[in-house]
């Protein structure tokens, strides 16, 4: 809320979506009819219901009509989860099928056309592109010595410094078994050095993709397209707007399909990405739906942030049932030091008060932690508010004042004592 317009999220779907542009974006059919009667290039698609009679003679025939390579997937579904990509015989089609009808909770499945190009993901917000990126399937590139379960647990392991594709790991299921099959591999196969062994057909970052920044290179024409893709959605405010585009086709305006939209799209995927710069979706966010507003040009701002886990233990404490955040101040934490403090034993929960009522009485926020049995506390606020603190709280910390100085990582609003 800006004091005036007051907006709930669901994760990044606003309330401004409304519930029949979520019922349509989830029905992957009909968003793609959609799309292809507002003139956004689409794959063909057909419907398939196992539960009538001569279900796989129609998906055959269908396959037949549209020609191989095709799509198999869930009407409805999300995270790439059953999707099966570049089937190139009956045999296979069908084999997918039966898979899909005895292990997918949907009760019918869509067949599309399949359209070779990579993967992208276009974040549309209102109707401007606020950041596109590459997702390729996962994929891991030999050295000459690891097997190829070595050099996933290897990838995984660099995944797992990442803020978003930790916990989306590269997990060796039926697809990828399967990709390697084809490829005469195994896990315990080694490749030779730089050869790059894909593990899967759909790119998406959950099943172990790699997502590249490529916002400033995507086409206007894909651009285009994607806004449009969401305006032909009524009441769609936000949407990840899925597009396979070949770059080497052309023209460009037959280089493309849009194949999925998806209203609560993970913005994480864009903002940090596995390779590229990544962008400030939160920031077009706001941009879009508070036009008035203005971000601060101090260049402290741009490492504040709320400690979640103070803020949300409440509420899963089931001690409270709604968290008031305290207001941002305005001057930012211009001060921002730490040192060494002389306490060697746990603090008794007395201690702990104190230092939370000091605290609060000088209006600092901060943090009390130790490391190999050395004391450390940060403090952020203004000079006079941080010097109160170290006047109501020194002697008792034993502060040392010679170990003294700045601050430069994440500052979180509030005071946090670690266990």
């Amino acid at each position: 809320s800006d004091g005036k317009r007051k907006i709930r999220f669901d994760k990044t779907r606003p309330h401004l979506t409304t519930s029949e542009a979520v019922k349509i974006e989830q029905n992957k059919h009909l968003t793609t009819t959609r799309l292809r009667e507002a003139g956004v290039p689409v794959p063909d698609s057909w419907i398939i219901d196992p539960s009538t009679d001569g279900a796989e003679k129609e998906l055959l025939r269908h396959a037949g009509d549209a020609g191989y390579p095709v799509v198999l997937k869930p009407l409805r579904g999300s995270m790439g989860r059953d999707v099966y990509t570049n089937l190139r015989a009956p045999e296979q089609l069908i084999d997918t099928y039966r898979y899909l009808t005895q292990n997918s909770t949907d009760s019918k499945l869509v067949l599309e056309k399949h359209f070779s190009g990579e993967d992208y993901r276009v974040l549309v917000v209102g109707d401007r592109v606020a950041a596109a990126c590459l997702r390729k399937p996962a994929n891991v590139t030999g050295n000459g010595t690891s097997t190829i379960q070595e050099l996933i647990d290897a990838k995984n392991a660099v995944r797992r410094q990442n803020p978003y594709l930790c916990k989306k790991p590269i997990t060796p299921d039926r697809e990828v078994l399967e990709y390697l099959e084809k490829q005469d591999y195994t896990l315990t196969s080694v490749p030779v050095a730089g050869a790059e062994i894909p593990l899967r057909g759909k790119a998406n970052a959950s099943q172990g993709g790699d997502s590249i920044d490529k916002t400033a290179e995507i086409p206007d024409a894909v651009k285009d397209a994607a806004v449009r893709a969401v305006a032909a959605i009524p009441g769609l405010a936000i949407a990840g707007v899925d597009v396979l585009y070949d770059v080497h086709r052309t023209p460009v305006e037959d280089s493309f399909r849009v194949i999925e939209l998806n209203s609560r799209p993970e913005i994480e995927i864009n903002m940090y990405p596995w390779e590229g710069p990544g962008q400030d979706a939160p920031k077009h966010i706001l941009d879009v739906f508070y036009p008035d507003t203005t971000r601060s040009e101090d260049p402290g701002i741009t490492t504040l942030a709320l400690n979640l886990e103070q803020l949300l233990a409440p509420l899963r404490g089931a001690s409270a049932e709604q968290v008031l955040v305290r207001k941002k101040p305005d001057h930012n934490y211009p001060v921002r030091i730490q040192c060494r403090h002389g306490l060697t034993t746990p603090l008794s929960a007395d201690q702990k008060n104190k230092i939370y009522l000091a605290a609060r009485q000088a209006s600092v926020s901060g943090r009390l932690w130790a490391e190999a049995d050395t004391g450390h506390i940060a403090l952020f606020g203004t000079d006079d508010r941080v010097q109160k603190f170290i006047r109501l709280a020194g002697k008792q910390l034993e502060l040392d004042r010679s170990t003294e100085e700045p601050w430069t990582g994440v500052v979180t609003q509030g005071f946090h004592i670690d266990a």
